[in-house]
């Protein structure tokens, strides 16, 4: 046997790689070279053309079985998550309802087949380079839409987990002709806004006045929001506040403007319920808001650079009309954080409106920015430029009743 390859290989092979470049050039050598080449020629130990040699031994020979003989290559493979089964260096797809399942694999020199409890489940022509994806297009529109069903399922039991109240919206919203899966992201938003505990007080009116619409529930949980008089009433304990500033920052003009504020003052003098307060104001117009620590913000953002996903995650911060950012200085921040920061700032220059706290002077955020001052002046140039600084002064109300003691 080695010395009929070898022959193949010196006699059919040699001198033509640049003539071999598929698999159909080889099919097409294959019927070629024996025809007009190797069995026209005289054998060197026979002294005959093999090719009437055979005329010769043709009566002797026996005819060849009615059925071919099976050649299939047959393996037994595992359907990866992604709905995929690796053969020969490369990735086929079969449909996504077999994920995981073991299937069977037969490939012959033209095609692949995966079959699953004796059915033919996908068919694919035999590539022979590696790593490819064949991919068909059934199987990629049927992943796409059991996605979609899992996403859908996902949605139903995290608002189904919010309480009895909530599965009796649900079913009931089930019953209408209506996109549910539009009022349950809708109301679990609310959840996330305004707190769980709100929602479902307001799903319990909904289902005893049995109206069944996202929009009443998120009127319900407003109307008992303004009865309380949120946000919190807890009285601030400033000495100094300029009064005029902030009433004109809750009319939301200046967010329409793209403009910037703020809040400078120690600990404990409000800036944090200004910034809620601000927030609420906001929502209640129907602004887009994002409230979030600084501290936690480029923490965030630090994370998804590592992970090769900061212009996604930026996008978070840059897209809601008012950004409200608290508690800049309490802790340091590092080159990276700064620069961080800064792209947010920089981004929204001009495009977005922006408040902040902090608890120091403009003039000593170079020390907050790891002794940066150059990006430290960049950024309170941006900030200042349609914006302006609001200095509280006053002491902490957390230890407004130490002194008594």
């Amino acid at each position: 046997m080695e010395a009929k390859v070898r022959y193949v290989k010196h006699n059919a092979l040699a001198g033509r790689a640049e003539e071999l470049t598929c698999w159909e050039d080889y099919g097409r050598l294959a019927v070629y070279w024996p025809d007009e080449v190797a069995n026209v020629r005289l054998h060197q130990t026979t002294k005959q053309r093999p090719i009437d040699r055979f005329e010769q031994e043709r009566p002797r020979l026996r005819p060849l079985p009615a059925l071919p003989f099976d050649t299939d290559e047959i393996l037994s493979v595992i359907v990866s998550s992604h709905a995929r089964v690796h053969f020969d260096g490369n990735r086929y797809s079969v449909p996504p309802q077999i994920a995981g399942k073991t299937a069977l694999l037969r490939a012959d020199d033209r095609q692949v087949r995966i079959l699953y409890q004796g059915k033919e489940l996908a068919a694919h022509p035999r590539c022979y380079d590696r790593g490819q994806v064949l991919c068909q297009d059934d199987h990629r529109l049927a992943a796409l839409k059991l996605r979609n069903r899992v996403r859908a399922r996902d949605l139903e039991d995290r608002f189904d987990a919010l309480g009895p109240e909530a599965r009796q919206f649900h079913l009931e919203l089930r019953r209408r002709p209506v996109k549910t899966a539009v009022h349950l992201r809708r109301i679990l938003n609310l959840v996330r806004l305004y707190g769980r505990d709100d929602v479902r007080a307001a799903l319990v009116l909904a289902n005893q006045y049995g109206t069944y619409d996202a929009a009443y529930v998120e009127t319900l949980v407003l109307q008992e929001r303004r009865r309380r008089e949120l946000p919190s009433s807890t009285p601030l304990c400033p000495k100094r506040i300029p009064k005029q500033k902030i009433l004109r920052l809750f009319d939301c003009q200046f967010v329409e403007q793209h403009q910037s504020a703020v809040f400078i003052g120690p600990t404990g003098t409000g800036k944090t319920h200004l910034l809620n307060a601000l927030a609420y104001t906001a929502c209640e117009k129907g602004l887009s808001v994002h409230s979030t620590r600084v501290i936690d913000m480029i923490n965030t953002l630090t994370t998804a650079q590592l992970k090769g996903t900061l212009e996604k995650t930026l996008k978070i911060y840059i897209r809601p009309a008012l950004l409200l950012l608290d508690e800049l200085g309490y802790l340091p921040i590092d080159r990276r954080g700064a620069n961080l920061l800064f792209q947010v700032v920089a981004a929204r220059y001009e495009s977005g409106a922006i408040v902040l706290s902090t608890n120091r002077p403009l003039g000593d955020w170079g020390q907050t920015f790891d002794v940066d001052n150059t990006l430290a002046t960049a950024m309170i140039d941006r900030l200042m430029h349609h914006g302006e600084p609001i200095l509280i002064q006053g002491d902490s109300y957390r230890m407004k009743d130490k002194g008594n003691e």
